[in-house]
Protein backbone atom coordinates (compact mmCIF):
# COMPACT_ATOMS: atom_id res chain seq x y z
CA UNK A 1 0.00 0.00 0.00
CA UNK A 2 2.64 2.02 0.82
CA UNK A 3 4.34 1.51 -2.36
CA UNK A 4 1.30 2.34 -4.71
CA UNK A 5 0.32 5.63 -2.32
CA UNK A 6 4.25 7.03 -3.61
CA UNK A 7 3.59 5.83 -7.08
CA UNK A 8 0.70 7.05 -6.93
CA UNK A 9 2.06 10.98 -5.25
CA UNK A 10 4.85 10.40 -8.03
CA UNK A 11 2.66 10.21 -10.85
CA UNK A 12 0.63 12.91 -10.00
CA UNK A 13 3.62 15.32 -9.66
CA UNK A 14 4.58 14.55 -12.91
CA UNK A 15 1.17 15.44 -14.88
CA UNK A 16 1.63 18.42 -16.93
CA UNK A 17 -0.42 21.55 -16.23
CA UNK A 18 -3.39 22.44 -17.92
CA UNK A 19 -4.02 25.28 -20.29
CA UNK A 20 -5.79 26.93 -17.88
CA UNK A 21 -3.46 26.75 -15.06
CA UNK A 22 0.16 27.99 -17.85
CA UNK A 23 -2.48 31.05 -18.53
CA UNK A 24 -3.03 31.81 -14.42
CA UNK A 25 0.79 31.24 -13.86
CA UNK A 26 1.49 33.94 -16.93
CA UNK A 27 -0.93 36.08 -15.59
CA UNK A 28 0.23 36.46 -12.26
CA UNK A 29 3.54 36.82 -13.43
CA UNK A 30 2.86 39.41 -15.89
CA UNK A 31 0.86 41.03 -12.79
CA UNK A 32 3.75 40.62 -10.52
CA UNK A 33 6.12 42.06 -12.96
CA UNK A 34 3.41 45.26 -13.39
CA UNK A 35 3.31 45.72 -9.91
CA UNK A 36 7.28 45.70 -9.72
CA UNK A 37 7.44 48.25 -12.39
CA UNK A 38 4.58 50.38 -10.41
CA UNK A 39 6.68 50.70 -7.32
CA UNK A 40 9.70 51.81 -8.80
CA UNK A 41 7.82 54.37 -11.06
CA UNK A 42 6.41 55.80 -7.53
CA UNK A 43 9.65 55.35 -5.74
CA UNK A 44 11.24 57.48 -8.93
CA UNK A 45 8.75 60.11 -8.78
CA UNK A 46 8.80 60.61 -4.73
CA UNK A 47 12.52 60.88 -5.07
CA UNK A 48 12.14 63.56 -7.64
CA UNK A 49 9.63 65.31 -5.66
CA UNK A 50 12.02 64.61 -2.67
CA UNK A 51 14.42 66.47 -4.30
CA UNK A 52 12.43 69.66 -6.22
CA UNK A 53 11.48 70.15 -2.76
CA UNK A 54 14.85 70.01 -1.10
CA UNK A 55 16.79 72.30 -3.68
CA UNK A 56 12.91 75.02 -3.32
CA UNK A 57 13.71 74.81 0.39
CA UNK A 58 17.39 75.62 -0.10
CA UNK A 59 16.80 78.39 -2.41
CA UNK A 60 14.27 79.91 0.14
CA UNK A 61 16.59 79.23 2.83
CA UNK A 62 19.52 81.05 0.97
CA UNK A 63 20.63 84.52 2.17
CA UNK A 64 22.99 84.88 0.01
CA UNK A 65 21.15 85.32 -3.27
CA UNK A 66 23.35 86.86 -6.13
CA UNK A 67 21.75 89.38 -8.42
CA UNK A 68 22.87 92.05 -11.14
CA UNK A 69 20.71 95.15 -11.71
CA UNK A 70 19.67 93.81 -14.99
CA UNK A 71 18.90 90.20 -14.53
CA UNK A 72 16.86 88.65 -12.08
CA UNK A 73 16.33 84.44 -12.15
CA UNK A 74 12.78 83.69 -12.94
CA UNK A 75 12.38 81.81 -9.21
CA UNK A 76 13.82 84.20 -7.22
CA UNK A 77 10.67 86.87 -9.65
CA UNK A 78 8.14 85.06 -8.07
CA UNK A 79 8.95 85.87 -4.53
CA UNK A 80 8.98 89.58 -5.48
CA UNK A 81 5.72 91.40 -5.01
CA UNK A 82 7.32 94.48 -6.81
CA UNK A 83 9.22 93.73 -9.73
CA UNK A 84 11.67 95.75 -11.84
CA UNK A 85 13.59 98.98 -10.81
CA UNK A 86 12.98 102.17 -12.63
CA UNK A 87 9.26 102.43 -11.16
CA UNK A 88 7.44 105.15 -9.53
CA UNK A 89 6.55 104.78 -5.87
CA UNK A 90 2.60 105.15 -6.72
CA UNK A 91 2.99 102.13 -9.88
CA UNK A 92 5.06 99.87 -7.42
CA UNK A 93 2.70 100.77 -4.58
CA UNK A 94 -0.44 99.37 -6.58
CA UNK A 95 1.77 96.32 -7.90
CA UNK A 96 2.70 95.62 -4.47
CA UNK A 97 -0.84 95.77 -3.42
CA UNK A 98 -2.36 93.65 -6.52
CA UNK A 99 0.58 90.75 -6.11
CA UNK A 100 -0.08 90.85 -2.65
CA UNK A 101 -3.57 90.61 -2.84
CA UNK A 102 -3.44 87.47 -5.54
CA UNK A 103 -0.83 85.66 -3.68
CA UNK A 104 -2.14 85.07 -0.04
CA UNK A 105 -5.88 85.68 -1.23
CA UNK A 106 -8.72 87.22 0.97
CA UNK A 107 -9.18 88.89 3.50
CA UNK A 108 -7.06 91.42 2.57
CA UNK A 109 -5.00 93.95 4.92
CA UNK A 110 -6.31 97.76 3.99
CA UNK A 111 -2.91 98.93 2.57
CA UNK A 112 -2.38 102.69 2.19
CA UNK A 113 -2.84 103.36 -1.93
CA UNK A 114 -0.13 106.75 -1.52
CA UNK A 115 3.11 108.01 -1.33
CA UNK A 116 5.11 107.31 2.19
CA UNK A 117 5.45 111.38 2.61
CA UNK A 118 1.82 111.75 1.63
CA UNK A 119 0.97 108.82 4.74
CA UNK A 120 3.04 110.74 7.07
CA UNK A 121 1.28 114.16 5.90
CA UNK A 122 -2.54 112.77 6.35
CA UNK A 123 -1.42 111.50 9.70
CA UNK A 124 -0.53 114.95 11.01
CA UNK A 125 -3.79 116.10 9.50
CA UNK A 126 -5.57 114.21 11.87
CA UNK A 127 -6.93 115.41 15.09
CA UNK A 128 -4.81 114.41 17.68
CA UNK A 129 -7.34 112.75 19.80
CA UNK A 130 -7.67 110.28 16.63
CA UNK A 131 -4.54 110.35 15.14
CA UNK A 132 -3.57 107.36 13.90
CA UNK A 133 0.17 105.57 13.84
CA UNK A 134 1.96 104.88 10.76
CA UNK A 135 2.71 101.42 10.54
CA UNK A 136 5.17 100.12 7.57
CA UNK A 137 4.94 96.85 6.31
CA UNK A 138 8.32 95.54 5.16
CA UNK A 139 8.19 92.04 3.13
CA UNK A 140 10.85 90.39 2.02
CA UNK A 141 10.38 86.91 -0.43
CA UNK A 142 13.60 85.91 0.47
CA UNK A 143 12.22 85.05 4.43
CA UNK A 144 10.16 81.63 4.53
CA UNK A 145 8.60 83.53 7.82
CA UNK A 146 7.36 86.56 5.34
CA UNK A 147 5.24 84.04 3.57
CA UNK A 148 3.97 81.96 6.40
CA UNK A 149 3.08 85.40 8.16
CA UNK A 150 1.37 86.36 5.08
CA UNK A 151 -0.83 83.87 4.28
CA UNK A 152 -1.48 83.37 8.21
CA UNK A 153 -1.39 85.99 10.65
CA UNK A 154 -2.25 89.13 8.54
CA UNK A 155 -5.27 87.36 7.62
CA UNK A 156 -6.62 86.73 10.98
CA UNK A 157 -9.67 89.22 11.21
CA UNK A 158 -8.98 90.44 15.03
CA UNK A 159 -5.52 91.63 13.84
CA UNK A 160 -6.78 93.15 10.29
CA UNK A 161 -9.22 95.10 12.58
CA UNK A 162 -6.80 96.59 14.84
CA UNK A 163 -4.64 97.98 11.78
CA UNK A 164 -7.95 99.18 10.37
CA UNK A 165 -8.31 101.44 13.69
CA UNK A 166 -5.06 102.65 14.93
CA UNK A 167 -2.93 102.68 11.89
CA UNK A 168 -2.41 103.61 8.44
CA UNK A 169 -0.29 100.35 6.81
CA UNK A 170 1.79 101.14 3.92
CA UNK A 171 3.06 98.15 2.18
CA UNK A 172 7.05 97.80 0.48
CA UNK A 173 8.67 94.97 -0.53
CA UNK A 174 12.35 94.88 0.19
CA UNK A 175 13.01 91.48 -1.71
CA UNK A 176 15.26 93.09 -4.48
CA UNK A 177 18.15 95.22 -3.53
CA UNK A 178 17.08 98.03 -5.64
CA UNK A 179 13.84 98.56 -3.64
CA UNK A 180 15.39 97.84 -0.14
CA UNK A 181 17.58 101.21 -1.17
CA UNK A 182 14.68 103.47 -2.24
CA UNK A 183 12.71 102.24 1.09
CA UNK A 184 15.94 103.77 2.80
CA UNK A 185 15.84 107.17 0.63
CA UNK A 186 12.63 107.61 1.14
CA UNK A 187 13.37 107.15 5.34
CA UNK A 188 15.89 109.36 5.03
CA UNK A 189 13.64 112.34 4.09
CA UNK A 190 10.59 112.20 6.27
CA UNK A 191 12.69 109.77 9.32
CA UNK A 192 16.31 109.41 9.38
CA UNK A 193 16.11 107.36 12.74
CA UNK A 194 13.83 105.00 10.63
CA UNK A 195 16.50 104.63 7.76
CA UNK A 196 19.08 103.52 10.32
CA UNK A 197 16.78 101.02 12.06
CA UNK A 198 16.02 99.63 8.21
CA UNK A 199 19.86 98.87 7.53
CA UNK A 200 19.96 97.04 10.72
CA UNK A 201 17.09 94.35 9.85
CA UNK A 202 18.44 91.11 9.35
CA UNK A 203 16.89 88.91 6.47
CA UNK A 204 15.64 86.49 9.39
CA UNK A 205 13.82 89.15 10.72
CA UNK A 206 11.87 89.67 8.31
CA UNK A 207 8.83 90.69 7.51
CA UNK A 208 9.29 93.39 9.98
CA UNK A 209 6.96 96.22 10.76
CA UNK A 210 7.93 99.45 11.72
CA UNK A 211 5.90 102.09 13.57
CA UNK A 212 6.09 105.80 13.24
CA UNK A 213 3.62 107.73 15.57
CA UNK A 214 3.74 111.88 15.55
CA UNK A 215 3.05 112.68 18.86
CA UNK A 216 2.58 116.73 18.45
CA UNK A 217 0.96 118.97 16.48
CA UNK A 218 3.96 120.47 14.90
CA UNK A 219 4.92 116.84 13.29
CA UNK A 220 7.51 115.47 15.64
CA UNK A 221 8.12 111.95 15.27
CA UNK A 222 8.30 109.75 18.18
CA UNK A 223 11.42 107.38 18.33
CA UNK A 224 10.29 104.85 15.50
CA UNK A 225 9.49 101.14 16.67
CA UNK A 226 9.88 97.81 14.72
CA UNK A 227 8.86 94.07 15.64
CA UNK A 228 9.20 91.29 14.03
CA UNK A 229 6.98 89.41 12.04
CA UNK A 230 5.70 85.47 14.25
CA UNK A 231 3.85 82.66 12.80
CA UNK A 232 1.16 82.60 16.32
CA UNK A 233 -1.69 85.08 15.50
CA UNK A 234 -2.31 85.57 19.53
CA UNK A 235 1.52 86.59 20.26
CA UNK A 236 1.44 89.24 16.98
CA UNK A 237 -1.74 90.58 18.41
CA UNK A 238 -0.30 91.25 22.27
CA UNK A 239 2.71 92.94 20.61
CA UNK A 240 0.58 95.19 18.29
CA UNK A 241 -2.02 96.17 21.40
CA UNK A 242 1.49 97.49 23.59
CA UNK A 243 1.91 99.25 20.54
CA UNK A 244 -1.40 100.87 20.66
CA UNK A 245 -1.22 101.54 24.60
CA UNK A 246 2.68 102.71 24.37
CA UNK A 247 1.76 105.79 21.84
CA UNK A 248 -1.74 106.63 23.21
CA UNK A 249 0.37 107.19 26.26
CA UNK A 250 2.44 109.51 24.33
CA UNK A 251 -0.34 111.44 22.55
CA UNK A 252 -2.20 112.01 26.29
Amino acid sequence: MEIDQANNCKTSAEVPPTPEQSMSEEHEKKMNTSTEENITKKITVTEERRTNQQSETLINDSADVSLSDTLVSSAYRRRCLIEGYAQKEMDAIMQFTTNYNLKFGQPYPNFYMGKLKNALNEIKMQPFSQRKVLAIFLYNGQSIRSNIFCSQVMRDDYILKIFSKYFLLYGWDVTQRGHAKEMYDRLLKVERRAAKMLRKIKLDDFPALMFICVTRSDGFCHRPKVINGTNESIAFEIELIKCVQAFRKLMK
